[in-house]
């Protein structure tokens, strides 16, 4: 794959990335470090270190063999041991909307889940702004080659979802959203009006849309697009 040929959710994920790296390295986040910010038990420089985790984990992914079988390293979304093939689990092919729609803990702020985002977030922070935003910038230059070489039939590992498989190009539509997501609370955290650019915003709702028919079912999602009195499992919250 060449540079004119990347694929549309490559393209989408580098232009979300370097406006998210572009946030991180604002002076107002890093004025505001220890600060709290809209996301209660993260302070701005936790939400601005778990931002740029979107991209160190798909460097890291990308180093991992699919289903190499080793754990999910320091900078995972989870603390499981990966596995799949002889020995191990099945193997399931994923995509985006699967991901987050089977994702247990992911929606509740108490789950091991939400505790381990935050722990490896301040772990992050706690090496200061200035190398949590070199990190980022880095990575990010690495990305812009990397992504342009890997074919398009690349798959990863889903390192802490042992026996899962994914498309790279499904991964990062699954980052898109975690930019768009995250690039709105930090904005919000310092009074700012930035948002992931518009392709990454319309495949994060698509994604997410998609989780919450996995999760909940259609007739659950129409019910909630359409008639919010018949919405009783509150289908559209995903994360």
């Amino acid at each position: 794959m060449t540079d004119s040929a990347l694929s549309i959710p490559r393209v989408t994920y580098l232009e979300a990335a370097a406006s998210a790296v572009d946030l991180i390295g604002d002076e107002r986040v890093a004025s505001r470090w220890h600060e709290e910010s809209v996301l209660p038990g993260m302070t701005m420089g936790v939400l601005a270190a778990h931002l740029g985790r979107s991209l160190t984990q798909v460097e890291f992914l990308l180093d991992l063999e699919v289903n190499s079988g080793v754990d999910s390293g320091p900078d995972s979304d989870g603390g499981r041991e990966a596995g799949g093939g002889p020995g191990g689990t099945d193997i399931a092919v994923i995509d985006a909307s699967t991901y987050f729609g089977t994702f247990e803990g992911i929606a509740d702020r108490e789950s091991d889940v939400s505790r381990g985002v935050i722990r490896r977030g301040t772990e992050s922070a706690e090496k200061g702004v200035l190398a949590v935003v070199a990190q980022c910038r880095e990575t990010l230059d690495r990305l812009r080659s990397r992504l342009a070489m890997e074919p398009a039939e690349r798959r990863l590992s889903v390192a802490h979802r042992p026996g899962e498989i994914i498309s790279l190009d499904d991964y990062l539509r699954t980052r898109l959203v975690e930019f768009a997501v995250h690039t709105d609370d930090l904005s919000l955290s310092i009074g700012a009006a930035v948002t992931s650019p518009p392709a990454a915003l319309a495949a994060a709702v698509d994604v997410l849309v998609g989780a919450a028919r996995v999760r909940h079912g259609d007739l659950a999602v129409l019910r909630a697009l359409s008639r919010r009195e018949r919405d009783e499992s509150d289908a559209l919250h995903v994360l």
